[in-house]
């Protein structure tokens, strides 16, 4: 995943520092080697690219959409629940209808290459003919609102990146039902103790909640995100010592 950019000119934002991003995100793009059995072809569709996944028992890499088209391809679409629910956190985002996926029947389709809001999916259902979403991402936007609920009515979503905006309050403790991998809510505006609807996403390998207010300990409790790879926690008000609990995350591999 590409690094956000800057605001717009005249914009007024409210983030702070940081990096951003999720760091090690698998790339999905790339060519196909000449002659190479395809077994299984799987579109993987975004907002600023269309590829389709190939899968064999030895090798996955992607190929154009172009290449597929020639063989008489049909590009699914996304689940029409799912574009319903992605309008209903466009719009508890305040973001503008026009702009981005807020109005789209398919936000799949929609080009957005170069900005700060994407859409990625997975078309791998129904004999790839149905898309779910497993990537949004809504950077550098200065939206100033709490947390939609809605996001846990994508059932899919695997990367969520909101990172560089002026979000407040806490994380919903309905979000532990999500099965994310990859969270970062860089430089807003969150606040209070440290959320433990966290520990509670087991699936988390890569957190960021760099650049916000919240204070107070680290609780024990995060030993529970045993997968987890990369923690970033700077710039905010937490106090104490780490917990002993952190020797438990055998997999942690980069932590600030």
């Amino acid at each position: 995943m590409k690094r956000e950019g800057g605001a717009s000119k005249g914009r007024k934002v409210c983030h702070g520092e940081g990096e951003g991003g999720f760091g090690e995100v698998k790339k999905r793009e790339g060519g196909a080697s000449k002659g190479r059995k395809v077994v299984r072809a799987c579109p993987v569709r975004s907002s600023n690219r269309e590829s389709v996944k190939i899968i064999n028992s030895n090798h996955e890499s992607s190929i154009s959409n172009d290449d597929v088209m020639a063989e008489s391809f049909v590009l699914p679409k996304l689940d029409t629940h799912e574009v319903e629910v992605l309008k209903e956190i466009w719009g508890k985002l305040n973001l503008p209808e026009k702009k981005g996926w807020g109005s789209a029947t398919d936000p799949c389709s929609i080009n957005t290459e170069g900005k700060n809001i994407s859409v990625e999916c997975d078309c791998c259902f129904k004999g790839n003919t149905t898309c779910h979403a497993i990537l949004v991402a809504i950077k550098n936007q200065n939206v100033s609102t709490a947390l939609p609920l809605e996001f846990t009515k994508l059932r899919y979503l695997k990367f969520l990146e909101l990172s560089r905006n002026c979000l407040y309050g806490t994380i919903p403790s309905e979000w532990a039902t999500m099965h994310l991998t990859n969270l970062s809510l860089l430089a807003n505006k969150f606040s209070g103790a440290f959320p433990m609807v966290l520990t509670r996403m087991t699936t988390l390998i890569d957190l960021s909640i760099e650049g916000n207010r919240f204070s107070g300990p680290i609780p024990k409790e995060i030993a529970k995100l045993k997968i987890l790879k990369k923690l970033v926690l700077s710039s905010n008000d937490f106090t104490g010592e780490l917990p002993f609990a952190f020797a438990k995350l055998t997999n942690l591999i980069i932590l600030r």
